[in-house]
């Protein structure tokens, strides 16, 4: 047990030591009774109060997490509040610009919160609310600030066109050079494409026969075009023009690699043993051996005889040796999942006999009955 120092009429932080608490003692250490300054006793152990982890009755921590009435950025802590969010303690706060808001101490202390979301927006507003007033862009002209804003708080510009219409355009529309115009400008570009007279003339694998006299959504005239490939359909001028289409869809499919085009191909290997991945062998596949299969076996394992669990269609004589039974009913056996990674741990995989299974299947049943 450790030695005993008598603390009695010591003062550690806020904590006077009054006297021994004896019936706190115990193989850890000694106990004393303390005073601590706002008036509360408290009982603290020997070795808090010597290395000073234990100042106070909780009060100074109190004292110091309190932050009634400091300032944080634009906000000022009004009051504490009782409820609490994800065990933090929520603070009412008074913004400069007359809202209040609620925030965790954490918020606060990090500075992640320094308002009640108006500094955001008035960043925001700085930075997008540069005087454009008659600056041009394309066939506009600004002619001051308009009352409309986006929902980011983005001002909107009155402008004037060339062609003499007013119009209210987002600030950002004119920066990033996406509205040029009221809209003339784009009109002026579909009927000088409406003008264009295209017919006999080639893009890529078609050819403009005549016009429809049809518009899309756009304004802009069909033709109707005919294909290398010997297929008809109509077509926009304007996806012609910017080469959007360029034929009816074989120029797609002749530029994908398949067959012998393929990197990947092996010539060395049969037509049969080609199709060996995808299981398909003519009009039968595997899927459907494999049902059938089930169905002959009632879905029983023949080995341990177990219904009810994973089962697989085991081939007596494997796949990649007997070409000519691969889809036949007779060479298949139906055999649970464990039963057949047994088989195969035993025998391998590949190059697999009728002979085999056999004596897989009597080890089984004479392991079974010992």
């Amino acid at each position: 047990m450790t030695r005993k120092i008598d603390l009695t009429g010591q003062r550690f932080g806020r904590l006077v030591v009054i006297s021994e608490n004896v019936k706190g003692r115990n193989s850890s250490g000694f106990y004393w009774n303390c005073l601590c300054d706002c008036g509360n006793e408290i009982i603290v152990q020997s070795q808090s109060l010597r290395r000073e982890k234990i100042k106070s009755c909780g009060c100074l921590f109190m004292e110091r997490n309190d932050l009634t009435g400091k300032r944080f950025g634009r906000l000022i802590v009004v009051e504490k509040l009782k409820e609490k969010y994800l065990n933090a303690t929520n603070w009412l706060c008074q913004c400069d610009c007359g809202d209040t808001t609620t925030v965790i101490t954490a918020q606060l202390n990090n500075g992640n919160t320094k308002s009640c979301g108006c500094l955001v927006r008035d960043r925001l507003r700085n930075a997008y609310l540069k005087d454009m007033t008659g600056m041009r862009f394309g066939r506009l002209v600004v002619v001051g600030e308009s009352k409309r804003r986006n929902k980011s708080r983005g001002v909107y510009w009155n402008c004037k066109c060339d062609c003499g219409q007013k119009k209210e355009i987002d600030g950002s529309s004119l920066r990033k050079g996406v509205t040029k115009s009221c809209g003339c400008l784009a009109k002026e570009r579909v009927a000088n494409m409406n003008k264009r007279n295209i017919c006999g003339v080639k893009f890529g694998r078609l050819t403009a026969l005549h016009s429809l006299h049809e518009l899309d959504s756009m304004g802009c005239y069909y033709w109707y075009c005919k294909y290398e490939c010997g297929n008809h359909r109509r077509a926009s001028v304007k996806d012609l023009t910017s080469k959007h289409v360029r034929s009816c869809g074989c120029l797609h499919k002749d530029s994908i690699l398949k067959g012998k085009n393929s990197p990947h191909y092996n010539p060395n290997i049969t037509d049969e043993e080609r199709l060996k991945g995808r299981y398909i062998l003519g009009k039968e596949s595997k899927l459907k051996w494999q049902k059938q299969i089930f169905k002959r076996d009632d879905y029983t394992c023949q080995i341990c005889n177990k219904r009810g669990v994973t089962l697989n269609a085991h081939h007596l004589d494997s796949w990649n040796w007997c070409k000519e039974k691969r889809f036949d009913i007779v060479n298949g056996v139906t055999i649970c999942d464990n039963c057949h990674k047994s088989f195969h741990f035993e025998y391998g995989r590949g190059n697999n006999t009728k002979k085999q299974f056999r004596e897989f299947k009597k080890k089984r049943m004479e392991w079974n009955n010992k």
